[in-house]
């Protein structure tokens, strides 16, 4: 969306929702979730008064920002109180040994540092 009135092609509507989706998976790691933002997100933009969206200059800056917004609101939510892990996802040493298929003794020699320290 480059400005409230423009008609987008398909074609752009569904790069600029892949892209919200992109953003709320990579916060969230759940496609269930993101889409479930995605959703909420568009939701907003088309509850707003015609004259509130005609205000905004970058509509698609603006549907990233409330994207990464609600991400943050629910990875903040009560179910997740601070420091606690976000839902559905694994803890780092996990992810980092899976992504690097090494044992954590391997990768910790790899990159130089102990897990016990961090360092």
């Amino acid at each position: 969306m480059d400005s409230v009135d423009d008609v987008m092609s398909i074609a752009e509507m569904v790069e600029e929702r892949r892209h919200l989706m992109d953003v709320a998976y990579r916060m969230l790691g759940s496609r269930a979730g993101a889409g479930s933002v995605v959703d909420e997100v568009y939701r907003r933009w088309y509850g707003l008064p015609a004259r509130e969206r005609a205000r905004i200059i970058q509509p698609r800056s603006w549907l990233v920002t409330s994207t990464g917004h609600i991400c943050r609101a629910r990875l903040a939510g009560p179910s997740n109180p601070p420091g606690a892990p976000a839902p559905g996802r694994a803890d780092d040493a996990r992810i980092r040994y899976r992504v690097v298929g090494a044992t954590p003794g391997a990768y910790s020699a790899a990159v130089g540092r102990s897990e016990a320290g961090g360092r």
